[in-house]
């Protein structure tokens, strides 16, 4: 069972980067296995059950099965639903929660949708104590423009 040591909200694009580096990091270490496989000829443990792996070990790599289709499932939704880079989503979270006052969660879903109309922007001033008119969301989508320039 594992653990929780940390919840944070994070924009799709993030989650996108953080997958993108354990895929590289998944597929050095297959790439590192093939090769020990063909420097030892192929010959592997064959004792207790499937290839030599005790009842715990094949209990774990099912876990390990669930897990990769959990986190193969997710990397394909993120990169088809990023629509920026992870850094500049960064930047403009940072900079709507720091100069707008804007709650980050808010601010995160804005950066997932990267809107390009003040319609769309809006969508998030629909509900809550903070609504604008359609020329601050004009002026808002402009600043939100510039923050992905930075």
């Amino acid at each position: 069972m594992r653990e929780i040591i940390e919840e944070k909200a994070i924009s799709i694009p993030e989650v996108k980067e953080i997958l993108d580096r354990i895929e590289l990091e998944e597929e050095a270490k297959r790439a590192e296995e093939e090769e020990l496989e063909e420097i030892q000829g192929g010959e592997g443990p064959a004792e207790e059950g499937e290839g030599g792996l005790t009842s715990e070990e094949l209990f774990e790599l099912e876990e390990d099965d669930g897990r990769n289709y959990f986190l193969k499932s997710t990397h394909e939704y993120v990169k088809v639903f990023a629509k920026i880079e992870s850094d500049t989503a960064k930047k403009v979270i940072s900079n709507l929660v720091s100069e707008n006052e804007m709650p980050l969660k808010t601010a995160i879903q804005i950066a997932n949708i990267n809107p390009d109309t003040p319609e769309e922007l809006l969508v998030f001033f629909d509900k809550g104590s903070k609504r604008l008119n359609k020329e601050e969301a004009k002026n808002l989508l402009f600043k939100i423009r510039e923050y992905r320039e930075l």
